[in-house]
């Protein structure tokens, strides 16, 4: 099924207002006069407090944990990004994150043959689409529909190698789950690509 990125959380008080609704509780408890003690001993008082503690524990419910889902489809999302900033700026700091040391090598050395040859890519993502998500265990695969336009440039006199193309592809990213940095990606397979045509707009 079709999918975007959503990460459900509980609804939550802020905390400065959970602090004082807390904080009221407390005084006015303590403050009682000696009768108001006695009257804490009828069962409809306890049941009264009881209510009221377990409203405001609710307030201080953790945040749910994402579904495995949804933390998959962050990691390819951020794996599409740190493709970006690898290829144009040779910057690794995020693809280190979301990698396995063997992707982390493939990409490295792609990146580097084509800087060794003058050529940086300049690319955009248009359009990210989660298709399907399957965990097995500590392995996961994601397939996704996607939508880049990109181009070569020479970074040192700013030639452009390879004008700008705009691609659609259809990939299957697969995960495993690193036990220090959590799902990783640790291989890419291309199912399709195909060329589309770019307009002037985009060229620009």
């Amino acid at each position: 099924m079709d999918g975007v990125l959503s990460v459900e959380k509980e609804v939550m008080l802020p905390q400065s207002l959970r602090e004082r609704l807390w904080g009221f509780f407390v005084s006015q408890v303590i403050n009682l006069p000696k009768d108001a003690m006695n009257r804490m001993k009828s069962p409809l008082y306890v049941c009264i407090v009881l209510v009221v503690l377990l409203a405001l524990t609710s307030c201080f419910k953790e945040e749910r944990t994402p579904p495995v889902e949804d933390t998959l489809k962050k990691v390819v999302t951020r794996y599409n990004y740190a493709l970006i900033d690898a290829y144009g700026r040779q910057i690794y700091d995020t693809l280190r994150e979301v990698t396995s040391p063997d992707e982390l090598r493939r990409v490295g050395i792609i990146v580097s043959s084509y800087y060794q040859a003058d050529q940086i890519m300049e690319s955009r993502l248009h359009k990210l689409l989660f298709k399907k998500v399957d965990v097995n265990g500590n392995r996961a695969t994601v397939d996704t529909v996607e939508d880049w336009s990109y181009r070569w440039i020479n970074y040192k006199n700013g030639e452009v190698v390879e004008p700008l193309k705009q691609i659609h592809y259809r990939m299957r990213y697969h995960l495993i789950k690193d036990r220090e940095k959590g799902w990783v990606v640790d291989r890419v397979e291309e199912i399709e690509h195909r060329l589309k045509e770019s307009s002037s707009r985009d060229e620009r």
